[in-house]
């Protein structure tokens, strides 16, 4: 039987006159999970000994890219994005997950414990353009729903009334609420789900996979990912690292 640490050097050798340059792989400019996903990944592709580089998009530009192969991958996607985007290959394991939640503004009265998307149904509801989750979550009433290109757009939209419940991941909402001063915002629990993300590459990479994939079963079963991903949203909830400064980028 071969050593995973065999299988990880045979894996290597066997790739690495394919990869001329970095594989670029595009994240959503302004979203701190994507920012917390950009990092993982970032540490997974160096323990794989792969060269990436990564690019901010919008979520629905970046989705159009990526599945003509005009840039090389996504940082992480939910599991059903390969049913829609068929050019994109899954890598197998999650390494990380988003738990949409429904944020409220205070002054609405609106106070409810959520159980699933149904429950949102008879609200004004707002989104992030191309986040698969809310689409797929909404489905049947997205023509109503209010679509932005950014989390501290959506944010801002709930702040001023405009909409009575936005939609986006927990930790993306908190962050927001926290740097932007909007403490009339708050969170309503439970999360409406909490949804795994995979790492996602156009075709043409598919014989990285088998590395990528190992490398991050390895990293979860020494426990290296789940601490360097508490370390990482501690500073995000606490405001202690702002994803948009240029050190960041």
């Amino acid at each position: 039987m071969i050593q995973p640490f065999i299988l990880v050097i045979l894996l290597f050798f066997s790739i690495s006159w394919v990869q001329a340059e970095p594989v670029v792989v595009s994240y959503l400019h302004g979203t701190p999970n994507s920012f917390l996903g950009k990092e993982l990944l970032k540490r997974i592709y160096e323990k794989a000994g792969i060269e990436v580089r990564f690019e901010k998009y919008t979520s629905a530009l970046s989705l159009r890219l990526s599945s003509k192969g005009q840039i090389d991958g996504e940082t992480h996607r939910i599991f059903s994005l390969a049913n829609a985007f068929p050019t994109l290959i899954r890598v197998p394991t999650a390494f990380s997950y988003v738990a949409p939640t429904a944020f409220v503004n205070t002054q609405s009265g609106i106070d409810f414990k959520v159980k699933g998307w149904a429950s949102l149904k008879p609200y004004r509801v707002g989104a992030v353009q191309g986040m698969r989750f809310a689409e797929l979550g909404l489905k049947g009433r997205m023509e109503t729903v209010e679509n932005v290109t950014s989390s501290d757009q959506l944010l801002r939209m709930l702040g001023s009334s405009r909409i009575d419940i936005a939609v986006t991941g927990q930790i993306n909402g908190l962050y927001h609420i926290n740097v932007l001063g909007l403490s009339n915002i708050r969170a309503l629990t439970p999360a409406i789900e909490k949804d795994a993300l995979y790492h996602y590459l156009h075709i043409k990479h598919q014989a990285l996979v088998p590395l990528l994939d190992l490398t991050i079963k390895e990293m979860i079963a020494s426990g290296e990912l789940k601490r360097l991903r508490e370390t990482l949203s501690k500073l995000i909830y606490d405001a202690g690292i702002m994803i948009n400064a240029p050190e960041n980028q």
